[in-house]
């Protein structure tokens, strides 16, 4: 899921003075009926302030903290077009290599028009690849039961048959379409020239160096019975209701690439905190340049790159698996950074994650 705030409104804080974000977080989760919500904001790759208000579960009386792991969403897309990068640097992988290239041994299974299709294409969503949950909903349920007998390898495999067999939504290079399977497909590009898997690659080459030891996949919450992480929410009117840890908890892993990432508040603090650095510690200049370069409608690879007046050309994502939601904002030239993300979804959330955001730029920027 992808929502851009188009402009930042002119906030009044309430009760915000020292540097305790609680302040600003507590009468947005009241006013809009949050679980829980966690935030944190950077700057000089310093965390300034993070915290995390609100319950796991509705029902349950266990407070979240900012240890406590949130799903999110499509703010993986960013993670999976760094590997990337880290992977083009390292001489593994070009922008420029082609699904045909990498998957040689399954050509005969891919449609002409996506054979010539590139990684950069696949990252920008421009090669064309469909949003299958629209277009192709019965072959999408099928994907979404597959979690049941196969391994997070198995469904991208199976994902990348059935996707790419078909005609594409638009010859490549031509157009735009935001898709979960173009990121699932680049991913698998990934997999297939350093011999690791999607989920081994963001351990080894993201979450460790940058020392994100919270980083896991999926939903947080594992177990039915100890409710000892966020529990996503479906929101109906003003009523959350929990979703139990199993089959309708997250997404499948076929999309894993897309969106499947969980991580502590403070740690997804420190993911951003590397770009609002220009990904000095593990990305070149160059390759920072090509990964945050608008190609079609203001998307780059995995982020949209967008103008505002408190931070000059800023990174954006949103994130959401329709339990949870997550956003990101980072002014590299400020060497800024903020997230913010909650347990559960819908369209007010997105509009209470935007007030904390603006407020926490009026704090730290506009102060």
């Amino acid at each position: 899921m992808l929502r851009v705030l188009i402009f930042f409104p002119v906030f009044f804080l309430c009760g915000v003075n020292g540097e305790n974000l609680d302040e600003i977080l507590k009468p947005v989760l009241k006013k809009y009926n949050l679980p829980s919500v966690a935030a944190a904001v950077t700057k000089d790759g310093k965390i300034l302030a993070s915290s995390a208000i609100g319950i796991r579960k509705v029902g349950s009386p266990e407070e979240v903290t900012v240890e406590d792991k949130y799903h999110i969403g499509s703010c993986t897309k960013s993670m999976t077009a760094t590997l990337a990068g880290i992977l083009v640097d390292e001489g593994k992988i070009k922008w420029t290599s082609t699904i045909e290239e990498i998957f040689s041994k399954k050509v005969n299974e891919i449609h002409k028009s996506y054979k010539k299709v590139t990684l950069e294409q696949l990252l920008s969503m421009t090669g064309g690849v469909p949003n299958i949950f629209e277009k192709y909903p019965k072959l999408w349920q099928l994907i979404y039961n597959n979690k049941k007998t196969m391994n997070p390898v198995q469904q991208r495999d199976f994902l990348l048959k059935e996707v790419l067999s078909r005609k594409p939504a638009f010859k490549a290079g031509k157009g735009y379409v935001y898709s979960n399977s173009s990121f699932s497909i680049a991913g698998m590009m990934l997999e297939a020239v350093s011999g690791k898997t999607w989920e081994e690659l963001i351990q080894t080459n993201l979450a460790k160096p940058l020392k994100m030891d919270s980083l896991g996949f999926g939903a947080p919450a594992k177990d039915k019975t100890i409710v000892d992480q966020p529990y996503g929410h479906m929101l109906n009117g003003k009523k959350n209701t929990p979703i139990l840890p199993g089959f309708f908890d997250d997404n499948p892993a076929a999309i894993a690439p897309a969106g499947l990432v969980h991580l502590s508040i403070t740690d997804f603090a420190k993911y951003t905190a590397f770009y609002a650095d220009q990904g000095k510690s593990l990305l070149q200049d160059k390759t920072f340049q090509k990964i945050t370069s608008p190609v079609r409608d203001n998307y780059s690879l995995g982020w949209v790159c967008l103008q505002r007046g408190w931070g000059g050309k800023v990174l954006h994502h949103s994130g959401s698996n329709t339990i949870n939601y997550a956003i990101m904002w980072i002014s590299p030239s400020k060497s800024f950074s903020l997230v913010v993300a909650t347990n559960t979804a819908g369209s007010k959330v997105a509009e209470a994650l935007d007030v904390i955001a603006g407020n926490i730029i009026n704090k730290y920027i506009h102060k």
